[in-house]
């Protein structure tokens, strides 16, 4: 008889998955899936940085924009738009940055980075920073801190993450680094069509 797999798309997925509701670890798998990386390319990076915002608390927002003071492009997911202004944006965007819910992928994500865009991740804790999401309820799941990220996929070519807690600090340390980023060779290395087939045929 031929096995089943669950896949959970990502390794901090799979821990959640196999912590909480007891999956046999010996089917859980993390296969990816494959970013588009010849539609999501970089541009002349000339254009406006970008604010990725997914139900979050707005305060974190209203923070990075008061103490800033610069001007973004913000997308509100809960707003929803259009892919090719998102795209648009994220080409030529000189970076982004990215207040976020948990990710068990997150495709935005990194089309941003297939763009070469660096993110600055405000980064989760836990499902229960979702705003507005049954997570959210200390009745769901109990006993469990649901420890989640919003970068499922991430390394230190691609950015930086920090927390609400200290984002101000480590975001000047962002700024000065970010000549040396290169977050499209990451996505092309690790989620390509061609690095996403091997690990897909194992399991064929």
């Amino acid at each position: 008889e031929d096995p089943y797999y669950f896949n959970t798309l990502s390794p901090w997925n799979k821990k959640l998955q196999v912590d909480i509701c007891g999956l046999p670890d010996v089917n859980v798998i993390t296969l990816p899936f494959p970013v588009d990386i010849d539609r999501f390319q970089p541009k002349d990076k000339k254009g406006k940085p970008v604010i990725y915002f997914k139900h979050r608390e707005p305060s974190i927002v209203i923070d990075v924009l008061d103490h800033l003071g610069e001007d973004f492009v913000i997308f509100n997911c809960a707003a929803r738009y259009r892919e090719e202004t998102f795209l648009e944006a994220i080409s030529t965007a000189p970076y982004c940055i990215w207040i976020g819910c948990h990710e068990s992928q997150g495709f935005a994500f990194q089309e941003t980075l297939s763009s070469n865009t660096p993110v600055f991740v405000i980064n989760v804790r836990s499902l229960r920073e979702e705003v507005g999401s049954f997570w959210a309820d200390e009745n769901c799941v109990p006993g469990h801190d649901l420890a989640a990220t919003s970068a499922a996929y991430f390394d230190e070519s691609c950015g930086l993450i920090s927390y609400p807690e200290k984002w101000k600090d480590d975001f000047d340390l962002f700024l000065q680094q970010l000549s040396h980023y290169e977050p499209r060779d990451f996505v092309v290395t690790h989620l390509s069509p061609k690095a996403c087939k091997p690990k897909w045929e194992k399991y064929a």
